[in-house]
Parts: structure tokens; sequence; C-alpha cells
């Protein structure tokens, strides 16, 4: 119970600093030190001539505050609409550029395989073209050993039809005879 009589007594001075204080704060009793406050929050003639607000009233101030952030909020949703349109351009260009990407990836791809294809088909030509080269050689060779003399004559090379008369069975075997001159 002693503890509790000490609280009761400690409790009077509190109630009666706070009670003070309240008093103090409510009545004006720092008005001295509020003016001085103020004194620092207002502008001196220089600066409100260098804000272009030298014969503004606080209510002309405010009014041009209030105007200026309509104005910056005008701007901002301007500023932000412009935006919206930017990165909706931009996703509009990437794709666009994706697609032209793929249809050069798809035409180059072609291009490829026509080339691959070319190639084998130019390949294989080759290989038909010396087949027959070879053949044409073999056969070639075949008739130059029968026909004895005329081996390393090309055929055709500065010979006239009976020039041939003279070798052995030549104007029989071309089925050519000699020419006759009218």
């Amino acid at each position: 119970m002693r503890s509790n009589v000490l609280l009761k007594w400690l409790m009077i001075p509190v109630a009666l600093l706070v009670l003070f204080i309240g008093i103090r704060l409510f009545s004006g009793g720092d008005a001295p030190a509020r003016s001085q406050g103020d004194r620092g929050s207002q502008l001196m003639p220089e600066e409100m001539k260098a804000l272009g607000i030298e014969g503004d009233t606080p209510r002309d101030t405010v009014a041009t505050l209030v105007a200026q952030v309509k104005q910056l909020r005008t701007e901002l949703q301007t500023a932000l609409s412009d935006n919206k349109a930017q990165r909706a351009e931009n996703q509009r260009l990437r794709q666009r550029e994706n697609s032209i990407d793929q249809r050069i990836s798809s035409a180059l791809e072609s291009e490829r395989s026509n080339l691959r294809r070319d190639q084998q088909q130019a390949a294989s030509e080759r290989q038909q073209t010396e087949g027959l080269l070879t053949d044409l050689q073999r056969r070639l060779d075949s008739i130059g050993g029968r026909g004895g003399g005329h081996a390393d004559l090309p055929v055709g090379l500065g010979l006239r039809d009976g020039d041939d008369a003279g070798m052995e069975g030549g104007a029989s075997r071309t089925g050519c005879s000699s020419p006759s001159w009218s």
C-alpha cells in the first residue's frame, strides 16, 4: 500500500506541470516566439522583387502558385500521355523489326537451299559431262585405232571430200564419191 501513496504524491506535481504547459500554449504565451518565426518566413522586399511578387498580396501569391501547379499537372499529364504513345510506337516498331528479321531469315534460308540445290545440280551435270567426255574420248580412241594413218590428224582439219581417196579405202568407208566438176 505504501507504493500506492507515493504514486499519488508524484502524480500531483506531474498533473500541475501538464496543466501549466497547456495553459501557456493556449493562452498565447509564445506570441513573441511566433512573431519571430513569422518574420523568418516572410520575404524581404528585394527577394519579393526578384521573385516577381513585389506587389502581390498573399492571396495573389497563392492563386499564382495554384495556377502554376495546375499548369505543371497539365504538362505532366501531357508528358505521360506522350510517353505512353512513345512506348506503344516503340513496341510497334520492335514487332515490325522482328517480322522483318524473320522475313530476311526465311529469304536467306530459301536462297541458301536454292544455292545448295544449284550446286548439287551443277556437280551432277559436271559429273555427267565428264562421263560423256570420257565416253567420247574412248570412242575417239577406238575409232582412231582402226583408221590406220588418220590417228594423228584431227577430224575435218584441212581435209575436203575426196582428199582421202588415195588412202586405204577412204572413199568406200565414208560413202563419198569423187567430186564431179561441172
